[in-house]
């Protein structure tokens, strides 16, 4: 496979094509979670590692770190790092950036000083992101300001090369600083520095120009560059073949292709095709002789392997993969690829770090914490029942029978999944919970669980089976609001009945609900011819989704011509329809052949319930978990299925 050859960029020897991209992920550059989360993809078998995107003052400023003795022991402090990361044949480069700040004040947390531009404006605040409601006045960097800027990018650069990394980028994507510079879009300065592409591009040159003299001309310089933006006046392709062009003729080494768009279009979902911005880089290859990396959603090795074979690009970055199974090269190259943990590709882990919060994969509990999910043996091997086939149950079934234990796992249908079978039906879901669904039938299988179809917890089999520890997981019950009429109407029925198949809906559609299954079952209605109007009491329909989520959710449900209502007050149900009051305090008449109910769901904690008392009488171990405990995300699923296998 072209994947596994190796390639040398400026005497840098990789082992093969994978590279991990920046990604904010809060875990840093010393400590246990910054050796533990690059580590283990090193070990993982990927060729090149790029740091989180990195504040140039938190290399290039004495001052913001108390004095050049501060700044030293953080230069001295990495080390450790980047011998454990070159002793698993790993190269490992920091990515360089300057958010739109022009340093007043100083600080290694965030940016703090004045909010600048190419030109002044006002616009959304790039920093939140995310279409958060926020908004600013910048100001123009004046020439002197830029001259300072591109000082410390240099500056910057040639301490990242004396703390020993390989390799140096800087961040030109995803609208930071030196993206919008080349962007016409917001750059509108009348100076050498805005105008035509020639000085639109001046500001990006010379930071390489500068960086490539500090550092001397052994020594790997990369770009990641905005290739193409989705506004109208924004960077253009054509614009980006000749901008790379002249960033080679700087003294560029190698060219990581992105958009210039931030946060969530520069992410793809599982909406999105595999590959998403290939061609972007393939454009760029046209008219530069160095190396180029692609990137956008490169999840499987058919995927790489065709990039790489159509010289679309020479190396591929796979991000979001690897912070899910950090292991997909090794198992890539070995033939493994069933047992590669799939991604999402649901960005709740850029959210969550780019929001402030830890860092967090729905499908990898480990992430950035490896040493404490290491499967290690129990100091007593345990019969253990678990019951329910859903996420949480098949992974602390396998995770526990992994240990050593004797795990039996009891599910009362005839098949394993739990709420993911009704996911699946959702379009752009499909393929995405397919392959994780696939995946943890296969794990639980091959970890030695015996599995039980079609049964159902009782008194009689636990003591005829005497386990010395119980896991019940048996997922959630729909909630039923209480609305006038809702009780036995035959065109009220569950989001579940209708996702399942067990009951079809009729003309035009009132889904009563406003979060993800709610929207997930009006687009799933949507697609198959029917008018969906959607009704919930609060304020904002999706309003516990993450923002990065939020707005393509939003999106998708308007541009199918989805009716939404919100501050919704419910009077009656009948048999033509919905009686309700508005959020204008008027009474009105919403005309539905089917109404659905989509409000969320409640524990189903009677099995729970009922063993509490029976296991304790008989000193057994009882563990409740997953949505039967308290309704969440698959994230909080998979977590406690698998502390609960540690913990067993």
């Amino acid at each position: 496979m072209r994947l596994f050859e190796p390639l040398a960029i400026k005497g840098m020897e990789l082992r093969n094509r994978i590279v991990l991209p920046p990604i904010n992920n809060r875990v840093g550059y010393r400590g246990t979670k910054a050796m533990q989360f690059y580590l283990e993809r090193a070990k993982g078998g990927a060729a090149l590692l790029m740091s989180t995107p990195t504040l140039a003052d938190v290399f290039a400023s004495e001052e913001a770190w108390g004095g050049a003795e501060n700044l030293r022991a953080f230069i001295k402090g990495v080390r450790p790092l980047l011998d454990a990361v070159h002793d698993a044949g790993a190269k490992m480069g920091v990515q360089l950036v300057q958010l739109s700040r022009f340093p007043t004040g100083l600080s290694l947390a965030k940016p703090i000083g004045d909010p600048v531009g190419p030109s002044p404006r006002f616009e959304p605040n790039p920093e939140l992101m995310f279409l958060r409601p926020s908004e600013r006045l910048l100001r123009g960097l004046t020439i002197q300001e830029i001259k300072i800027i591109i000082d410390k990018f240099a500056k910057a650069a040639t301490r990242v090369r004396e703390a020993g990394f390989d390799l140096v980028e800087v961040h030109g994507a995803h609208r930071t600083l030196v993206c919008q510079f080349f962007s016409p879009f917001d750059n509108r300065r009348l100076d050498e520095y805005g105008g035509d592409l020639i000085n639109r591009m001046r500001f990006g040159i010379e930071c390489i120009k500068a960086i490539r003299k500090a550092l001397g001309e052994d020594y790997p310089l990369l770009f990641r560059l905005g290739a193409n933006e989705s506004r109208w006046g924004g960077v253009t392709i054509s614009e980006s073949m000749e901008y790379a062009a002249e960033l080679e003729k700087a003294g560029l080494d190698a060219i990581d292709i992105s958009i210039a768009d931030h946060e969530p279009y520069s992410s793809p979902t599982a909406e999105h095709p595999m590959g998403t911005f290939a061609h972007l880089a393939e454009a760029i290859k046209s008219r530069v002789n160095i190396p180029v990396i692609a990137v956008g959603r490169i999840n499987r090795p058919e995927i790489a392997e065709l990039i790489l074979s159509r010289k679309q690009a020479d190396l591929v970055a796979i991000c979001r993969q690897l912070i899910a199974d950090p292991f997909w090269p090794e198992k890539v190259r070995t033939g493994r690829f069933e047992d590669v943990l799939p991604c999402l590709s649901c960005n709740k882990c850029i959210e969550l770090a780019l929001g402030g919060k830890e860092f967090h994969c729905t499908v990898n509990p480990a992430l950035a914490r490896e040493n404490q999910f290491r499967i290690l043996p129990p100091t007593k091997t345990k019969k253990v029942f678990v019951f329910g086939g859903g996420p949480a149950g098949m992974v602390a079934a396998t995770t526990a029978a992994l240990r050593g234990h004797n795990v039996t796992l009891f599910e009362k249908s005839q098949g394993l999944g739990g709420q993911i079978p009704l996911i699946q039906v959702i379009p752009h879901k499909k393929k995405v919970m397919t392959d994780l669904l696939s995946y943890l039938i296969r794990k639980t299988q091959n970890s030695g669980v015996k599995i039980e179809l079609g049964m159902e917890a009782t008194s009689e089999l636990i003591e005829n089976g005497q386990p010395d520890a119980i896991v019940v997981a048996t997922g959630p019950s729909p909630y039923l609001p209480s609305i006038l009429g809702i009780q036995g109407r035959q065109n009220v029925v569950k989001a579940d009945e209708i996702l399942n198949g067990q009951k079809e809906a009729r003309g035009t559609v009132v889904i009563i609900g406003g979060e993800e299954v709610a929207c997930d079952t009006a687009a799933f209605l949507s697609d198959r011819g029917k008018k969906v109007i959607m009704l919930r009491r609060g304020p904002q329909i999706a309003a516990n989704e993450l923002p990065i989520l939020r707005a393509p959710l939003l999106e998708r449900l308007i541009m199918k011509g989805i009716e939404m209502m919100t501050g919704v007050q419910y009077e009656e149900i009948t048999d033509k329809g919905l009686h309700i009051i508005d959020n204008h305090g008027k009474r009105r008449f919403i005309a539905a052949d089917t109404i659905v109910i989509a409000a969320g769901s409640l524990p189903n904690a009677k099995l729970a319930e009922e063993l509490a008392d029976a296991t304790r009488k008989k000193n057994r171990e009882i563990y409740q978990i997953g949505d039967c405990l308290r309704p969440r995300s698959l994230r909080e699923a998979i977590l406690e299925g698998t502390r609960t296998g540690m913990q067993l």
